[in-house]
């Protein structure tokens, strides 16, 4: 953690927290304190920890045994609080003393501050889940509060129908806006606890919201995107609204961590939303009730955690239908990995590094034929027609290493030809033509190269011109398109196998993942890497009109 003056971009400290570990922090507004809320880690068998550091002397801190989901500082900097998982605490911001438990919550405070006057106090949060590693979604209950020091008394602000991310005051403290996963910002009077108005249009969870100088506006930012709110008519007195800007632009983007590695960053114009606008992102919730059917007696443990939340919510019904039953005969030996199939199904290629050879078996599980597995094998496959078996490995250094691919006559065993590329960081891949024309292989510089499948003779690069590291190429099923797309990169391109001719650009909203075709070729699913940890977003595109048909989140992987 660093104290960075926005002027000059000069760090004027930096504190080192431990890596991994969830924390909350408020800076005082004298910017002599520092408050820190360590929460637990789940790699790190210690507390959690409340720090408190003097910024003249970051390195000589007062260190709490005491866990807190949020802080913030008083107006004045005398005084800090802290969340626990019962109750709002007040501390003296010189010694690090509890001065008093302002009230006890009905569950984890996810957000708290003090009015601009310091006698009010606003906190928002999750109903339950006061282990703060328990999973918060849009199924659990919300709640906020206000405590007036005036009147020593709490009031409750009901509305929300899911957890309350986020809160703010208004500039003098008679308004306040909260931001909930139910994908509504709701304003209120902070006096009476009244709801003034609600406001939607996201169509995600809200997870941050800023009140601007003059009241005038809010700016939310949410799964969907950010928004601006007009609410010029609520503030006391009403004012008239400043206009916006015509288009948004990123003044600066600071990353000092040299152990975060950011593959997207925002760029373009950021345009402010017109009247009646509904952003093309899609919530990352699932709509309505989900349904599970479950089949036998499936293990916990095989489940993915991001997929066990998802079912921990669902109705399950037991399958009417009995598990299907073992498969008879031998079982595949866990050593050979399969690595393809002809199409037909009668051919399969196994590699086995454990005894250092590729089997090629046909349906039964006989072997019809062995090659030794060379040294730093890198892909095993068999040609749709199950004519020929290829076989790439790569010799050399790692920083200047050569992708030799050889294909093999399936029947007789014997080479039939051989061609090789240069690659780096044995980086090397290929596809085969599904109509066994051509083979398509990685190439230097991150670049895709096209060559002929009898020949090997080179035919052309794909996507001439294009720049970046290689992030995925594949031949449609039928071989009517070769699709590619760069590392980290929203977009993906379509090309004719043939002439190499470009066909369609697909402009994902975030860096590709992965892609897979239908089997007839006219739709394209595209998982993209998305915002929050454990979720893609995955779009599906028509091929023919490069038309984006709908997108929705889910769970990664």
């Amino acid at each position: 953690m660093c104290l960075r003056d926005v002027t000059t971009n000069d760090i004027a400290w930096a504190f080192r927290i431990e890596s991994r570990r969830r924390f909350d922090a408020a800076v005082s507004p004298r910017l002599d304190r520092v408050v820190v809320s360590q929460q637990f880690d789940p790699d790190v068998p210690s507390p959690a920890r409340l720090i408190l550091m003097e910024t003249a002397r970051p390195y000589g801190p007062r260190i709490f045994e005491r866990y807190a989901s949020a802080v913030c500082f008083h107006p004045s900097g005398t005084r800090f609080l802290a969340a626990s998982a019962e109750a709002i605490d007040e501390f003296d911001a010189a010694t690090g003393e509890a001065v008093r438990t302002l009230w006890s919550t009905p569950g984890r405070t996810l957000d708290l501050m003090y009015s601009p006057d310091g006698n009010k106090v606003l906190a928002c949060g999750v109903v339950g889940h006061r282990d703060a590693r328990e999973p918060v979604d849009a199924g659990d209950e919300g709640w906020t509060m206000i405590w007036d020091a005036r009147k020593n008394q709490t009031t409750v602000l009901e509305g929300h129908t899911a957890p309350v991310m986020t809160a703010a005051f208004g500039p003098g403290g008679l308004r306040c806006v909260t931001g909930s996963l139910d994908k509504t910002l709701r304003l209120w009077d902070a006096e009476s606890g009244g709801e003034l108005h609600t406001f939607r249009g996201h169509l995600g969870g809200v997870n941050r919201v800023a009140y601007s100088p003059r009241g005038d506006r809010i700016l939310s930012a949410a799964q969907d995107g950010a928004a601006f709110w007009n609410v010029a008519r609520f503030a006391v007195p009403p004012v008239e609204p400043l206009p916006l800007a015509a288009s948004f632009s990123i003044v600066e983007s600071v990353n000092d961590d040299p152990g975060h590695d950011s593959i997207s960053k925002p760029s373009g114009a950021l345009l402010p939303v017109p009247p009646g606008y509904r952003p093309r992102s899609i919530p990352t919730t699932l709509e309505g009730p989900s349904a599970v059917v479950r089949i036998g007696k499936p293990n916990p443990r095989d489940v993915p955690e991001s997929l066990g939340r998802w079912l921990s919510k669902a109705k399950t019904t037991e399958s009417r239908e009995a598990p299907p039953p073992r498969p008879k005969g031998p079982q595949p030996n866990p050593w050979y990995q399969l690595c393809g199939a002809s199409r037909d199904g009668r051919r399969k290629i196994y590699d086995c590094s454990l005894h250092e050879k590729i089997v090629l078996r046909d349906n039964k599980g006989k072997d019809l034929r062995t090659w030794e597995r060379p040294p730093h094998t890198g892909q095993v496959a068999i040609s749709p027609s199950g004519a020929e078996v290829v076989i790439a490995h790569f010799i050399g250094s790692p920083e200047r290493a050569t992708y030799v691919v050889t294909v093999y006559d399936a029947d007789s065993g014997l080479p039939k030809h051989e061609f090789q590329n240069e690659c780096e960081r044995f980086s090397g891949w290929f596809a085969i033509d599904p109509k066994e024309r051509a083979i398509m292989m990685s190439g230097p510089g991150g670049s895709t190269i096209l060559r002929d499948y009898e020949t090997g003779k080179q035919i052309a690069p794909v996507g001439k011109g294009e720049t970046g590291l290689h992030g995925g190429a594949a031949f449609s099923p039928e071989g009517y398109y070769v699709v590619t797309t760069k590392l980290a990169s929203p977009t993906i391109m379509l090309y004719d196998p043939t002439e190499l001719t470009h066909v369609q650009t697909l402009s994902n909203h975030f860096p590709v993942r992965w892609f897979k075709f239908s089997p007839d070729e006219t739709h394209l699913l595209v998982a993209q890497m998305f915002v929050h940890k454990g979720l893609d977003l995955f779009t599906m595109w028509d091929t023919a009109s490069g038309r984006r048909l709908w997108s929705c989140c889910g769970p990664s992987g």
